[in-house]
């Protein structure tokens, strides 16, 4: 699976920029980069999914909530996510679904335990007709 992020030098925590064609593609990606930095997705079958649905007042904040329902989602219900949907991004309204199966121990490896997305240098650019954006990811 080609990783469409690059994990960036941090002193405490786990920073990763993030590059997409499309602002929906900067959420998926995101998303990708984040579950990957807990597990390896490609271990991760596609059983079952959860529809996500998050508000914010600016694009920053609907990323990080939709990244922290989907870490909600893995704390509480013990899940690993390795394929992600966007089915709107409108008026601070996202609508979208994550798919996994459970976590299974004999199957997955946890890399990273990140406790929370950060808003620290936090800003989502369009550059050359991509969206770019850095994530901090507490750990």
């Amino acid at each position: 699976m080609k990783k469409n992020y690059e994990i960036l030098d941090h002193t405490a925590d786990i920073s990763v920029k993030i590059k997409a064609a499309s602002l929906k593609g900067i959420f998926i990606e995101s998303s990708v980069a984040m579950m990957d930095l807990i597990c390896n997705i490609e271990k991760v079958k596609t059983l079952k999914s959860f529809n996500i649905n998050v508000r914010g007042i600016s694009n920053e904040q609907l990323l990080v909530n939709w990244l922290q329902e989907l870490l909600f989602l893995h704390e509480v219900k013990n899940f690993l996510f390795s394929k992600f949907t966007i089915n709107s991004l409108k008026d601070g309204l996202i609508t979208g679904c994550a798919s996994g199966e459970k976590l299974d121990s004999s199957r997955h490896e946890l890399l990273n335990h990140i406790k929370a997305v950060t808003y620290n240098n936090l800003e989502i650019t369009k550059n050359n007709g991509n969206f770019v954006t850095t994530i901090t990811f507490d750990i």
